[in-house]
């Protein structure tokens, strides 16, 4: 039959590290390498951990290094690599707490940050034309076509799609 010529995937797994992260908002693999991976580390959204924030990885997982911490109280809601240049890399940090019949979403420990160097070293983008003061928050999206655009659902006051057609400037 069709399906017994069909080749099985996915029937053996490993498990590369990260344990301590608790949970994990993004998975982004380079296009180009698949030993480079980023991913964003939400963590544990009813405490505190400093195992939240970005890791990357330059050997398919076999070692990683926390490369974007900003406090025990913020982690990783998203990660994105250029698919036409993998060294540019964004993320955004949300500050988020789980409370049994609320949540707090944003704070002053959150933002966009941008790498140029795979994910290794961190950039905060502000200014021209982002949001001001605390944001909560962020999804982030490249276009596959054009990847200078980028585009930033960022949980904020006024506004909540942003788009950017110069990389981040």
């Amino acid at each position: 039959s069709l399906h017994d010529a069909l080749p099985i995937s996915g029937k053996n797994w490993k498990r590369s590290g990260l344990a301590g992260v608790w949970s994990i908002s993004r998975i982004a693999v380079d296009p180009r390498n698949s030993r480079h991976v980023v991913v964003g580390a939400f963590g544990d959204p009813f405490k505190d951990s400093v195992d939240r924030g970005v890791y990357v990885t330059f050997d398919g997982g076999r070692t990683w290094s926390k490369t974007l911490y900003l406090t025990p109280s913020s982690g990783a809601s998203d990660v994105a690599i250029d698919p036409r240049d993998p060294n540019v890399v964004y993320a955004g940090m949300w500050h988020f707490r789980r409370l049994p019949w609320t949540f707090t979403s944003g704070g002053p420990d959150g933002g966009l940050f941008k790498s140029t160097d795979g994910g290794r070293t961190w950039k905060k983008l502000t200014g021209n034309g982002l949001p001001a003061g605390y944001t909560g928050r962020i999804g982030l999206a490249i276009a596959p076509s054009r990847s200078s655009r980028v585009f930033a659902l960022i949980e904020a006051k006024g506004g909540i799609l942003w788009r950017s057609d110069d990389a981040g400037g």
